[in-house]
């Protein structure tokens, strides 16, 4: 059986599998690029022995979406203006086939699979589960098809894993959770989320329209007539690296006012959004999303003046058990910034596993 979580981040799909009894990352790039299926047949002859993560496409009848790292080379996008839920389906199915692939499953297989959306789609979540459901049963991946049928199969508000964490730290100190509200803030690429959530249960007041870092993005390619997609522009703006190298040009581009401008500009919408947006009165926070890390200062400061400065966990005990998990893998142990992008579906494949041993148990 494949036990997954997967949260369908706008700059990054991230998931854990449950792989020999302990918790393994997938990452995949979140963009698609719808093909034809002539242009597949030399990519699947000459990337045969290629990682499925690398190389994955899927097939849904006559409709074909490379995805992911994949997905680049055909000139994909990362679909920021549609709804998630648009290209979920193909990017799930991918994430699915590409762990059964790794943990070498049978071609029809079962699953307990935790998905995570944005509050915005929540609401959309039964025909999410639905779509899914039947798309599994008969798809294809990577040129063979697959039939996933789902034994457990729940679809969480992204933040959930970061309340639950938040929750269990409450409780370790002898206070009762439910008798305080816990705000969730998500710093996404495309948006910032306010999750409310209390007694358990996450509030109508829930909102996700608050600046994403892609505004931050979009400035800088702006100053420097640069396209948003160009390859390591987002990271060099979040780890403030004053030159980058573009292809086509010898001598490096200097971002140092562009990106200086554009974090400063950014930092001011997020300030002003949080003070018109928050409640008024005592709760905790929780704060995660890469974005969250490149003002992690000025963040810090605004909780002090709100008088919230003790009430406030950046995940630092996620992201510690993170690091000791990817400190064997150097490609994601070199970016810090994925510890807080990961955490909060970290958390709740904690919690999926932890159910699944539970009912085995029983």
């Amino acid at each position: 059986m494949l036990l997954a979580s997967i949260d369908l981040g706008s700059s990054l799909t991230k998931s854990f599998y449950l792989n020999g009894g302990m918790p393994c990352p997938l990452l995949m790039p979140p963009e698609i690029a719808w093909v034809q299926p002539e242009l597949l047949g030399k990519y699947q002859s000459v990337n045969a022995e290629a990682q499925p993560d690398k190389v994955a496409w899927v097939q849904l009848g006559d409709e074909i979406a490379a995805v992911g790292q994949f997905a680049q080379g055909f000139a994909g996008d990362q679909g920021l203006v549609e709804r998630k839920q648009r290209r979920a389906i193909y990017k799930l199915l991918a994430v699915l086939g590409v762990v059964r692939e790794k943990l070498d499953l049978p071609t029809t297989t079962t699953a307990s699979l935790s998905l995570m959306l944005p509050v915005t789609e929540f609401s959309d979540r039964k025909t999410l589960q639905t779509t899914l459901q039947e798309a599994a049963q008969n798809f294809n991946f990577r040129g063979r098809s697959l039939s996933i049928s789902f034994n457990k199969l729940q679809i969480l508000p992204e933040g959930f894993g970061l309340f639950l964490t938040r929750r269990a730290e409450l409780l370790k100190q002898g206070i009762n959770a439910k008798s305080r509200m816990i705000i969730v803030l998500m710093f996404g690429h495309r948006n910032l989320s306010i999750l409310v959530f209390q007694d358990g249960v996450l509030q109508g007041s829930s909102r996700s329209d608050g600046p994403g870092f892609f505004q931050a993005v979009e400035i800088v390619a702006s100053l420097k007539g640069l396209s948003t997609a160009t390859p390591g522009l987002t990271e060099a703006i979040a780890t403030n690296q004053p030159r980058l190298r573009v292809a086509g040009q010898l001598i490096p581009l200097d971002l140092t006012d562009a990106i200086a401008s554009a974090r400063e500009g950014y930092c001011r919408q997020v300030k002003s959004y949080l003070e018109n947006h928050l409640p008024g009165d005592q709760y905790d926070v929780i704060v995660a999303g890469g974005a969250s890390a490149v003002i992690h200062p000025e963040l810090n400061e605004l909780f002090q003046v709100m008088g919230l400065g003790d009430r406030v966990s950046f995940g630092e005990g996620l992201q510690h058990q993170l690091a000791g998990l990817l400190r064997d893998d150097s490609t994601l142990a070199e970016q810090p910034s994925l510890l807080t992008r990961m955490a909060d579906i970290y958390a709740v494949f904690g919690a999926t596993w932890a159910m699944h041993r539970q009912q085995s148990a029983a």
